[in-house]
């Protein structure tokens, strides 16, 4: 941790030192707008490709050592040289050249720079992985791609990757001697909220009338919202009693006992707060904000504020 704070505050008195000698021109005085916008994307453009070329000297540095021994069973690995890979990281994405090894027992070729950098798998450093994961999280994958892609100024990973880097992510922390270990504060069990609505869906045409014949499909979401992984779907034509007993069943394949879930929302239909009352009880059922919105305004309830 004292390296870490010399080499930012060696940084900061560099970068310091340099934009105090830079020469640009003023801004034009008088009242004409000044295209912020512009600049500001223009000085982070700038920003990001400086860090990361400074990273990339930095770290192909690190990656040049002699390739030694493979960790798995000790032996002497063949050095295959420098190649390159790309590593995508907050600064943009970068291709590194750095020494690589082979190990004939175990039949492996591996990089120690990549191991050093926690990115032998993916190429993603673990500060982009921090933020992909915290987006993902609050998010769904398409919106979080856009939305890393204007903040960061460059497309990082598609939205595919964006789920597997979060699902990776998740399944490492869950598996991790750390996150299975009891600490103070931390919730022992999940909580879980559930969506449940009824949509219809086109089926195949009337033979007669060669119209779409349409189905009910009753439709429910689980998840944990303080959780990165996937939720858990169930879908069914059938009534209310056999969709009941479809998501029971699935939840309990999954280790579940009803207890996890804390909440329920819906659109207020009878069918759903039934099922809801006979599977989980204990549950808190809360009327989705569209549907209060319209009740209200049908009992002219903001009629009082206009």
């Amino acid at each position: 941790m004292n390296g870490y704070k010399k080499t930012k505050e060696d940084i900061q008195e560099t970068l310091a030192s340099f934009l105090g000698e830079l020469k640009l021109d003023a801004v034009e005085p008088g009242n004409a707008a000044i295209d912020a916008g512009a600049e500001e994307e223009l000085f982070r453009e700038l920003g990001q490709r400086a860090a990361a070329e400074a990273l990339r000297r930095r770290w192909e540095a690190a990656g040049a050592e002699a390739v030694g021994e493979c960790a798995r069973c000790g032996e002497r690995l063949k050095d295959l040289g420098l190649r390159e890979k790309e590593f995508r990281t907050l600064c943009g994405l970068m291709r590194i050249r750095r020494r690589v090894g082979y190990c004939p027992e175990c039949q492996e070729t591996t990089a120690a720079l990549d191991k050093r950098l926690k990115a032998d798998n993916t190429g993603v450093t673990p500060g982009l992985a921090r933020v992909v994961c915290r987006t993902a999280l609050e998010m769904p994958y398409k919106p979080a791609k856009e939305l890393l892609t204007d903040t960061l100024g460059f497309a990082p990973c598609s939205a595919r990757e964006i789920e597997r880097i979060a699902n990776t992510h998740g399944a490492a922390m869950r598996d991790s001697p750390e996150g299975n270990a009891p600490m103070s504060g931390r919730r022992k069990r999940k909580h879980f909220h559930l969506a449940i609505d009824g949509t219809m869906i086109p089926g195949l045409p009337d033979a007669q009338t060669h119209r779409l014949k349409w189905h009910e499909v009753k439709i429910a979401a689980l998840e944990d919202v303080r959780d990165i992984e996937a939720p858990l779907y169930v879908a069914s034509t059938g009534n209310a009693e056999e969709f009941g007993k479809k998501l029971w069943e699935e939840m309990q394949s999954k280790g579940m006992d009803g207890r996890e879930l804390v909440q329920i929302t819906a659109d207020g239909a009878p069918w759903i707060w039934n099922l809801a009352d006979m599977h989980f009880p204990e549950a808190t059922q809360l009327l989705d904000f569209y549907h209060a919105a319209e009740h209200l305004y049908k009992r002219n309830f903001f009629n009082l504020f206009y």
